[in-house]
């Protein structure tokens, strides 16, 4: 049984999630509401892939370009949650991630379906994202 703290973190997670997956092709960030989910202190982590092969890591700042560079990259993106699991102050996600490639990036044509999936681990404090690690694993992209 989770706790009332756990039970929070989970709940947060999963509004993040939905604001995310309803405002994916919104060409504008709202960084006000993305306040809401993150801490003004996070540290924030996407490893290595095949499209990053550096990853990329910062601060709420570093977050919010993330999302406009990839505003204009992609766009239908979609997080389907498998599973969550929470432990304290920390959750962990898993999930299949889906976008459309909007523009030609050297390696696939617009058009083309990227699908991956995903483990993102979070950790909160009073009920605010101050650390998140993601970690995807794409599969070969569908044109």
């Amino acid at each position: 049984m989770l706790s009332v703290e756990e039970n929070t973190n989970v709940e947060t997670i999963e509004r993040y999630v939905d604001y995310i997956n309803r405002n994916s092709s919104k060409p504008e960030i709202n960084r006000e509401k993305y306040l809401e989910f993150y801490s003004e202190d996070v540290r924030y982590c996407e490893m290595p892939s095949i499209f990053r092969s550096k990853g990329r890591s910062g601060g709420f700042d570093q977050i919010i370009q993330a999302l406009e560079t990839d505003r204009k990259q992609i766009s239908d993106e979609l997080f389907t949650a498998k599973r969550i699991i929470a432990s304290g102050d920390m959750v962990a996600l898993e999930c299949e991630w889906k976008a459309t490639i909007k523009l030609k990036n050297g390696l696939n044509p617009p058009g083309t379906l990227l699908t991956a999936d995903a483990a993102i681990v979070f950790r909160l404090r009073n009920g605010k994202i101050i650390e998140e690690n993601d970690y995807f694993c794409f599969a070969k992209p569908e044109t």
